[in-house]
């Protein structure tokens, strides 16, 4: 894609309805923000920051050093994430800037649709399976362990081939944990990569240990 096409960005917020606006990759992030404020009037008296895959885009970023398109899937709708506060302070931004952190471990699944008790449950499960102690408290050993196991995004094998994001793995252990044993019917198709067939696995795995409790619990 050339730095001059249309480039077509689903603001996703907290509340309310998407909203869609165009922009080209040579545009900053600021651009982009004052083109939503031209689409949604109401808010001109808002802060706006935009988060991509659990990073915060600074305002002089260009959209093409954002790595908003996955080559991969080509065509897939963008979305941005677009969290609004109340105007601040000139002097109170570089402030607070510091202080906001993108989600990290089992916290990530909040961008694919998990909720928080399904985020619980599959860090509770997944910290049993693996012999670790979790009392309910995330101390940053057990969000370490999360991390490695959420990360190693687009590591390549030796034979050249991408092993897929952290994504693919999160889609992959939807479809196990809410398919089951079913999803092994597809586990061999070529449209899974190695990290949709790790999710599926550890998703299945999860599954069954849910099925297992609630039988002896």
């Amino acid at each position: 894609m050339s730095d001059g096409a249309p480039l077509d960005l689903h603001i996703r917020f907290t509340e309310g309805e998407d909203v869609l606006v165009s922009a080209t990759l040579n545009e900053t992030i600021a651009q982009v923000k004052d083109k939503i404020k031209q689409v949604c009037p109401r808010l001109q008296a808002k802060h706006l920051r935009l988060i991509y895959q659990g990073r915060v885009l600074s305002d002089g970023q260009a959209l093409a050093l954002c790595g908003l398109s996955n080559p991969r899937f080509p065509d897939a709708a963008i979305y941005l994430h677009c969290s609004l506060t109340d105007i601040l302070p000139e002097n109170s931004e570089a402030t607070l800037q510091p202080q906001i952190t993108p989600p990290t471990g089992f916290d990530r699944l909040r961008e694919a649709g998990f909720s928080e008790d399904d985020i619980q449950n599959i860090r509770a499960q997944f910290h049993h399976l693996h012999g670790t102690v979790f009392n309910g408290e995330i101390n940053e050993e057990t969000r370490n362990l999360e991390e490695q196991w959420m990360e190693n995004a687009g590591e390549t094998l030796p034979d050249g081939t991408l092993q897929g994001t952290y994504k693919e793995m999160v889609w992959g252990l939807m479809l196990g944990f809410f398919l089951g044993l079913i999803t092994l019917f597809w586990f061999r198709e070529s449209v899974f990569t190695r990290r949709h067939q790790m999710g599926i696995i550890a998703g299945i795995l999860i599954n069954i240990s849910f099925g297992i409790l609630h039988v002896y619990y």
